[in-house]
C-alpha cells in the first residue's frame, strides 16, 4: 500500500491565500454576430495584492467565462480595463535547411478593429461586483 502524505498541502495553502474570486461571464458581439475564438483580457485598475488580471477565450456562441487563476473559473471583484483580440491564424514558420535564411512570416491580421486589442484605445471597461456577474456584454463596432 502506498501513502502520499503532504502532496498538495502547500498548493492548497497557496490557493487559500489568493484573493476571493467570483463568477464573471458574458458574451462578445461583433457586427451583430457572436464573436468566436476571441481573447478577452481584463487588466485591473487597482494596484496591490488584489490586482489580478483575468482572461478568457470566447466560444462559438461568443460566450466566455473569466479566469484569474486558470484552470479555476472566476475573477477578483473590482474595476478593469479590457482588451479583445481576434486574429487570423498565424502563418507557419518556414522549416527545412533554408529556414534560417527565410524572412519572418508576416504578423497575423486582426479580424476586428485593432483598437480593441490595445488597453489605451479599446475604450472597454468592466466592473465585477462582489456577488459576481453573468451578463457581461461587449458589443464591438467598426
Amino acid at each position: 500500500m502506498l501513502s502520499f502524505t503532504g502532496c498538495g498541502g502547500s498548493f492548497d495553502k497557496f490557493k487559500r491565500s489568493r484573493p476571493k474570486t467570483v463568477a464573471a461571464s458574458g458574451t462578445v458581439i461583433y457586427r451583430n454576430q457572436p464573436l468566436a475564438d476571441a481573447i478577452i483580457v481584463c487588466f485591473p485598475t487597482a494596484t496591490g495584492d488584489k490586482a489580478v488580471a483575468a482572461s478568457a477565450y470566447s466560444g462559438a456562441d461568443g460566450s466566455f467565462s473569466l479566469q484569474a487563476y486558470p484552470p479555476d473559473k472566476g475573477a477578483v471583484p473590482g474595476n478593469y480595463q479590457v482588451t479583445i483580440q481576434k486574429s487570423e491564424e498565424a502563418p507557419a514558420a518556414p522549416t527545412g535547411p533554408d529556414a534560417h535564411d527565410a524572412p519572418p512570416p508576416p504578423k497575423p491580421k486582426s479580424l476586428i478593429p485593432a483598437k480593441y486589442g490595445q488597453i489605451e484605445t479599446s475604450g472597454l471597461t468592466l466592473t465585477i461586483p462582489e456577488g459576481g456577474i453573468s451578463d457581461i456584454k461587449f458589443e464591438l463596432k467598426d
